[in-house]
């Protein structure tokens, strides 16, 4: 996904944005370009800072999809059902997912992962 698909797709699951004023949204644009120039492996949070958080969070299972979706949700402060929302995703799909009863599949994973400001592929 090159940046500026990201911005547009930002944008687009985004659309309070719009009401920022001028200046703050261009640092989240700033730190949007940052973020698609980590490498593939990179994420915003470390994997020892995600070991920790899912300790804290008395998470079972250690680091898996389920138990990552469901740290990186609650980091955000995000509920299910606004998570749902943001991502067009049944609430019900989320729960499953975070149960490990539902895979997460790439797509989903790409559009979570940006919503929650990690790599998608810590979700698969």
């Amino acid at each position: 996904m090159t940046t500026l698909s990201m911005l547009k797709n930002v944008k687009r699951l985004f659309p309070e944005l719009k009401q920022l004023p001028k200046a703050k949204l261009q640092v989240v644009e700033d730190a949007l370009v940052y973020a698609a120039g980590l490498g593939p492996d990179e994420g915003l949070i470390s994997e020892e800072e995600n070991k920790q958080l899912l300790k804290k969070l008395g998470l079972k299972g250690g680091i898996n999809p389920a138990n990552s979706l469901k740290a990186y949700r609650l980091r955000q402060n995000l509920t299910q059902q606004e998570l749902a929302r943001r991502a067009n995703i049944p609430q019900s799909n989320i729960s499953a997912m975070e149960k490990g009863t539902r895979p997460i599949g790439l797509k989903s994973a790409k559009k979570l992962g940006l919503i929650l400001h990690c790599n998608y592929k810590k979700l698969v």
